[in-house]
């Protein structure tokens, strides 16, 4: 019995059914779980999807930057003036667009190219679901540093 030369490498059908196996977040999901718990959230869902496209290092360097840009707004909504307190609100909307743009910018090209290989998206409960988890943690360690302090 004689094999095809036109057939598909066996490996081809492997990572396709790797790929459809795998689910990513979308840029939209991540800002809904920024919204609902920060950078911090958003990141988080970041670093899921490059974990699961095998880039350990930029997950990493995602959750450091989540950390980071928590710690940030954090400081600024502690520090800002009563003058200010107005802005508070644009700060939050900014961060949304922040993230949810700079998901689109590195990893939009890559969630696309997933899906049109047949690989789909995670849900948008699970990235719900995170945000308000994330949200619940961070409120936890503001009031257990409340706490210390006072």
């Amino acid at each position: 019995m004689s094999t095809n030369p036109y057939a598909s490498p066996a490996s081809t059908s492997a990572s396709t059914e790797r790929t459809r196996e795998i689910r990513l977040y979308t840029p939209q999901h991540v800002g809904v779980a920024t919204l609902l718990g920060g950078p911090l959230a958003g990141c988080l869902l970041m670093a899921t999807n490059y974990r699961r496209m095998g880039k350990s290092d930029a997950a990493t360097v995602s959750v450091l930057f989540g950390l980071l840009a928590g710690v940030a707004l954090a400081v600024i909504g502690i520090t800002m003036p009563s003058v200010l307190s107005g802005f508070g609100p644009i700060v939050c909307i900014a961060s949304i667009i922040v993230m949810r743009t700079l998901a689109q910018n590195t990893q939009g090209s890559a969630v696309e190219a997933h899906t049109r290989r047949g690989g789909k998206t995670d849900s948008a409960w699970n990235a719900t679901g995170i945000g308000v988890v994330v949200l619940a943690a961070q409120c936890a360690a503001l009031f257990g540093f409340a706490m210390l302090v006072l």
